[in-house]
């Protein structure tokens, strides 16, 4: 079973209680977090080079709201720390509490906006930052209260939650548990920071570029840009970070677009030459100091030797991915995570490693191409995605019994459907094809066919030699490897984010 929150961006109380769907939550009194990277961006600018700013963050220190970490545990329950890497959960929430309540005073308590985990490499090799989906399904773990005004929850076994609910409920310290579970990652520190703050810390910076390909005038979340690349402000910048209702009008493509801003925020900031400009530092530090909540381990000493390991960070060394996912079969509206690709995504980071390497399948019963009968779907919603699929599986002998759409367009990673035992050879020859894909049976399917879903991470057919190699798996650019971009993107080639049928501007 699954309990699900409403997280529509439009208001709404929370679900509480036993957490049903018409359930509500109360209020909430604790200053709301968001803007996932900036946050840690933000908060590692010290950088040790002047003594100016040093003495500038620590007049601001004391601003900073921090909460106990020891409901964590001790380390014998925890993932293992393989390395000198740091593991930095950074979330942005959407409380409307205090300054924050112009953007919608109507919603009550907070709910994560944004949920990231930022890998930052030792030696200053580089960094990965991991989209979490704030609507993927994972289970009920018992958390305390976190002493900021959320109360935790109890476990309910066999049951799971949008890991958004476990921020929601548990506040930090449950939601650092689950995501250490999850993924098998040991966290090192949490940052997260306001709607205020982010825009504050955005027009402090000198604002950063956007682009859109369409024009959008969007009275939901404020944007309000024509077609083409701008340098935005804090309120425009926050009013791109939010948009939902353009698309698909779903958080997979909010998070696509929310990497591009990163990117183009990282490129500004080196442009800028920011950790030169002292009096720009100090008002950056002031500002975010006032909106930022950290774990009670995040010392001083700490922030800056974190800050040395980023500040010689190149922008094609740093990556941003989202953890491969599939939508939950039971609730378009949720996903899961798309196995074995998240857990090898999670084993390199974890380890700082390559990707483990898949292994041929040479036992594995497969039939001829031409005996395979395949229907492609697009679960992408790219124009003429199925039927390129349709038309390279065709090419290489595939009886292909048609193209057409899924069921929807939400797909991220691709999926192999199949009927029964009885379709084994085929999905195996047809899986071999793939350097990517999730297999699933589905018993209500017709046995015979066999049908491919195509998600926004399909690119192409390869050769089983390709497939069997990690080559180009390492954390260098696991960007590539599932469908990320690294900090020198242009942030023009975001359109495939904006794809699908919804544009504001158009009054849809």
């Amino acid at each position: 079973m699954s309990r699900y929150d409403d997280l529509d961006d439009t208001g709404g109380d929370e679900p509480r209680g036993r957490r049903t769907p018409d359930a509500r939550r109360r209020k909430r009194s604790r200053k709301g977090r968001i803007i996932a990277w900036i946050a840690v961006v933000v908060t590692v600018l010290v950088t040790g080079t002047s003594l100016v700013a040093y003495a500038a963050y620590l007049n601001t220190l004391h601003n900073i709201e921090t909460f106990s970490t020891s409901s964590l545990g001790n380390s014998s329950n925890r993932p293992r720390a393989y390395d000198a890497s740091e593991n930095i959960l950074v979330v942005g929430s959407d409380s409307r509490a205090g300054s924050n309540e112009k953007f919608g005073a109507n919603v009550q308590g907070q709910r994560s906006d944004t949920m990231m985990l930022v890998h930052i490499r030792p030696d200053q090799r580089g960094a990965v930052v991991i989209s979490l989906p704030r609507d993927t399904e994972v289970p009920i773990l018992a958390c305390k209260a976190d002493g900021l005004g959320d109360p935790g929850q109890p476990a309910e076994p066999d049951q799971t939650e949008m890991l958004n609910a476990a921020f929601a409920y548990g506040g930090p310290p449950c939601l650092w548990t689950t995501v250490e579970q999850e993924t098998g990652i040991r966290i090192s520190h949490y940052v997260g920071l306001t709607f205020t703050g982010f825009e504050k810390v955005i027009n402090d910076i000198g604002g950063v570029n956007v682009c859109l390909p369409e024009p959008i005038k969007d009275s939901k979340s404020g944007l309000d840009l024509t077609k083409g690349e701008h340098h935005v402000g804090g309120e425009q910048a926050l009013a791109f970070w939010r948009e939902r209702y353009v698309g698909e009008g779903s958080d997979l493509q909010r998070i696509q677009r929310q990497q591009y801003l990163m990117a183009g925020l990282m490129q500004e900031m080196k442009s800028g030459q920011l950790l030169g400009d002292y009096t720009k530092m100090y008002s950056v530090l002031r500002d975010a100091s006032k909106a930022l909540t950290v774990d009670n381990g995040l010392s001083l000493s700490a922030m800056v030797s974190l800050a040395e390991d980023l500040r010689g960070l190149s922008e094609q060394s740093v990556q941003f991915v989202t953890v491969p996912n599939i939508p939950d079969p039971g609730n378009d509206d949720r996903v899961l995570w798309q196995q074995p690709e998240a857990n090898q995504l999670f084993y390199a980071v974890a380890h700082d490693t390559s990707l483990p390497k898949t292994q041929p399948a040479t036992t594995t019963a497969t039939t001829s191409p031409s005996d395979v009968q395949v229907e492609v779907l697009n679960g992408n919603g790219l124009q003429g995605a199925a039927a390129k699929a349709a038309s390279d599986l065709t090419r290489k002998g595939f009886h292909v019994t048609g193209s057409t759409n899924a069921s929807n367009s939400n797909y991220t990673g691709n999926v192999i459907e199949y009927s029964s035992s009885s379709d084994m050879t085929m999905v195996n020859t047809l899986k071999a094809e793939l350097s990517s894909v999730q297999v699933q049976q589905v018993p209500s399917l017709t046995p015979g066919t066999i049908y491919l879903i195509i998600g926004s991470s399909f690119n192409g057919l390869s050769s089983p030699s390709s497939s069997s190699s990690s080559s180009s798996s390492s954390p260098q650019n696991l960007s590539k490897t599932y469908g990320g971009i690294n900090g020198s993107a242009n942030i023009c080639k975001d359109s495939g984010a904006f794809v699908g049928p919804d544009n504001p501007a158009n009054g849809s």
